[in-house]
């Protein structure tokens, strides 16, 4: 079992969601890795969105910072790994691994409600001072996102979310928050899971495929990439909502 308390142990917020992907678990978990910007439309239109403060305050400035880069998420390469990406964003990433029920686990350490998302950041943390973060006035959250193997030889997609504020004033501040964008923070979870399970899925009907050209036919293919099956899984997204784990009334909410 995927335990994110290994690197959150306390935390008052927390949010999971799934999916089913038709493929074996170890495409599904190696292309964890691979996700790309263009996998996730949603996630990119609502990081430009969330990027459009910085970009007016550079520009009102006169910085002449181009495009998306006034709040450190664009760069020349149009498609980073998913590693690099949460790097840009501030997360420190703990875990980065293709084995199945390993993923990829990031740390964050913020105030994510004030206006641009480097002001909301601490950065130039490693996996230690993470651990080790315990300044007033803050929230800590951890995230990771892994793949597990199912009966019938596919697998499915798992992201979880647990969040730690580091003080009342702070779960004050971040309750309000979530609830200007918890919908939005579950769209984007939801964007991710679907653009790996196309990209799992693509790769497993291809392997199919390659195999039953081959001399075996199509007794050679695999189960779980049967090209009948189509791209759909069976059933593609369950979300289990979030729940708040405390009864504290200063921290609304749950996390994203």
């Amino acid at each position: 079992m995927h335990d994110l308390r290994e690197w959150l142990p306390a935390h008052e917020w927390s949010s999971r969601h799934h999916r089913v992907v038709a493929a074996p678990v170890a495409v599904s978990a190696r292309c964890i890795l691979d996700l790309e910007d263009s996998d996730m439309p949603v996630t990119r239109a609502l990081m430009g969105a969330r990027q459009l403060p910085a970009r007016f305050a550079a520009r009102g400035a006169g910085s002449g910072a181009g495009p998306g880069s006034a709040d450190g998420y664009a760069s020349v390469e149009p498609d980073p790994p998913s590693s690099e990406r949460m790097r840009r964003l501030g997360f420190v990433v703990l875990r980065e691994s293709d084995e199945p029920g390993v993923g990829v686990s990031a740390g964050f350490v913020g105030r994510p409600w004030q206006l641009t998302l480097k002001s909301a950041v601490v950065r130039g943390l490693d996996p230690a001072s993470f651990l080790a973060f315990d300044e007033s006035g803050y929230i800590k959250a951890v995230t990771s996102m892994w793949a597990e193997p199912r009966h019938d030889g596919t697998s499915r997609l798992m992201t979880g979310t647990y969040i730690h504020a580091t003080d009342r004033e702070a779960a004050r501040r971040f309750g309000r928050y979530w609830l200007a964008i918890k919908a939005f923070s579950g769209l984007t979870r939801m964007d991710m899971l679907r653009g790996i399970a196309r990209r799992a899925e693509r790769e497993a009907v291809a392997a199919a495929a390659t195999t039953s050209a081959g001399p075996a036919g199509a007794a050679g293919s695999s189960r779980t990439a049967d090209p009948a099956a189509g791209t759909g899984p069976a059933d593609p997204i369950a979300t289990d909502g979030p729940t708040p784990v405390t009864a504290d009334p200063a921290r609304p909410g749950n996390t994203p």
